[in-house]
């Protein structure tokens, strides 16, 4: 942590503040030397308050302090987060590897957790048929049976969450969705939670296809759709259409849905539409 001091003095200096405008009522001026000269580490309430007086967030800091880089930690989550969708196989066989990498050198029980869902994922990728195989929902038991003891989840345990909730029968797969969008709440106010929203919400759909609860699925389906068009999301939307034209039997949406990926020329969103259509356009 030593070199937050001078990361910290690079921050200060170039916002063009003073040692006397940022000590003021707070620390001496000989402990703020002693600090950005890697003397000495603050209390962790002294160091967030010199960082509101700099305007600069903890999460900021630390991106600024790593070179305006992602760790590797962070660079994994980000990577697995930003799939479209986790049925990317090559993708997720180089994830394992970091995943794997990363904890011979460190430890995350994270990264530990996502190590097992990623396993149940490729399990999953290589299933062609409607209903979930056994081995992908065994090996989902170990994550979950820690993430199911914590108090409150955090924005990745939601996202965790959300990979795993094809383990579980339909019922208790929508209670827990509809507990993970209480808990994004939460967040409102920290970052935009819509997307993660309607990735949930596309999540129950399709485990409702799949299980033939069709009355349901057009509910969450049309909380999905809302919310893509809010954000822009085109791949969002035309995911969201197409999984709305296989409970609706609407071929003007299924054609939608495919033009719009083709429109952006996303291969990838194409070809899982025209996947599911054979699966569920009947």
């Amino acid at each position: 942590m030593n070199d937050f001091g001078v990361t910290y003095r690079e921050l200060r200096k170039n916002r063009g503040i003073s040692q006397a405008v940022v000590c003021k009522n707070l620390i001496s001026r000989t402990t703020l030397s002693k600090f950005e000269n890697g003397k000495l580490i603050p209390s962790v309430t002294t160091f967030i308050e010199l960082l509101n007086r700099l305007d600069i967030g903890f999460n900021e800091f630390l991106y600024i302090n790593q070179d305006y880089k992602l760790n590797e930690k962070q660079r994994i989550l980000h990577l697995f987060f930003s799939l479209f969708s986790n049925q990317q196989e090559s993708h997720l066989l180089e994830l394992k590897k970091k995943c794997l990498l990363l904890q011979e050198n460190s430890f995350s029980r994270t990264i530990e957790l996502l190590h097992y869902i990623i396993n149940s994922l490729i399990e999953l990728s290589t299933n062609d048929k409607k209903d979930i195989p056994c081995l992908p929902k065994i090996i989902l038991s170990v994550p979950w049976e820690n993430l199911q003891k914590y108090s409150s989840w955090n924005m990745d345990d939601i996202k965790l969450i959300n990979c795993c909730l094809y383990m579980f029968p339909l019922e208790t797969s929508i209670h827990i969705s509809n507990q993970l969008i209480q808990q994004l709440k939460k967040y409102d106010d920290l970052e935009d939670t819509n997307s993660l929203q309607c990735a949930i919400y596309l999540n129950i759909t399709l485990l409702c296809l799949q299980n033939k609860q069709f009355s349901y699925a057009e509910t969450v389906i049309d909380k999905a759709i809302i919310i893509a068009k809010k954000i822009k999301r085109y791949d969002y939307y035309s995911l969201a259409i197409a999984r709305k034209s296989f409970l609706t039997k609407d071929d003007k949406l299924i054609k939608k849905a495919l033009d719009i990926a083709a429109l952006f020329e996303d291969k990838f969103s194409y070809e899982l539409i025209e996947s599911e259509k054979k699966l569920f356009f009947v």
